[in-house]
């Protein structure tokens, strides 16, 4: 039963969840109905808004985290993949203890020291909005609070390279590459994908899950309410232990 948060590290500090119900998982894999990377995202921060608690600016390597400690609570650490006919199973556990790079990127134009870091969004379409995503502090004061519409605007009145700074943001992002398994690299900046295997990893199919939910209404006598009181995980339990009783029962019944 929901009665407690977990921690997980990231790196701005410490984030703490709500253990998902089986009805928050259940919309979840609503919102993961659709494919494109724009409703994965609204998922994404649906997701964190509503189940996790954290101070200051939560960006993609943070977000990144506390969805891969989200997703092994609902489905465990293992992921079964098939890839070329070949199974294999991945311990996703692992990407929670990798060192990501998250080192500031100090450019100075023009006496403008201008500092970045990752930034909040998985996928933006606009250069001005990107660069005003990652910036965090200008020649020496914090704007890292402050609203994409401000920081843009301070941009504007600088005299700085926009294009150059760009340029110089995504190179050094795609630099940042992570090791998952042996032989596996991706980066979190490649947005689309990152999007991608995100939903893949924490999407079940919605059908299976209503069935599962009908299933333990009739067997285990639930009523809707009760399905934002308990786990997936714990429903498995429960089910699995009702099957155990019964085939306990038909062995007693038999006859000697």
């Amino acid at each position: 039963m929901i009665n407690n948060f977990l921690s997980v590290n990231i790196p701005n500090g410490k984030a703490k969840f709500l253990e998902p119900s089986f009805t928050d998982y259940k919309n979840i894999c609503k919102m993961l109905v659709g494919t494109t990377p724009d409703l994965i995202e609204t998922c994404i921060d649906t997701t964190i808004k509503s189940l996790v608690k954290t101070e200051g600016r939560l960006n993609i390597i943070d977000k990144f985290i506390i969805i891969i400690s989200l997703r092994n609570t609902i489905l465990g650490n293992e992921l079964r993949t098939n890839i070329n006919g070949v199974q294999s199973i991945m311990n996703l556990g692992l990407l929670l203890n990798k060192d990501y790079d998250n080192t500031p990127i100090e450019l100075t134009y023009n006496n403008n020291k201008l500092i970045f870091e990752s930034p909040t969004m998985f996928k933006t379409k606009e250069i001005d909005i990107f660069l005003a995503d990652c910036l965090v502090n200008i020649c020496n004061n914090d704007v890292k609070d402050l609203t994409i519409h401000e920081k843009t605007q301070l941009m504007a009145g600088l005299d700085v390279p926009i294009s150059q700074i760009y340029r110089k943001l995504i190179e050094t992002f795609a630099e940042r590459r992570i090791t998952f398994g042996t032989d596996i690299q991706f980066s979190l900046y490649a947005h689309d994908d990152t999007l991608a295997f995100i939903r893949n990893i924490l999407y079940e199919d919605l059908f299976q899950l209503l069935e599962f939910e009908y299933t333990c209404m009739r067997f285990l006598n639930l009523r809707s309410t009760d399905f934002s009181t308990y786990t997936y995980p714990e429903l498995k339990i429960f089910l699995n232990h009702l099957a155990k009783e019964n085939k306990d029962t038909r062995e007693e019944e038999k006859p000697t």
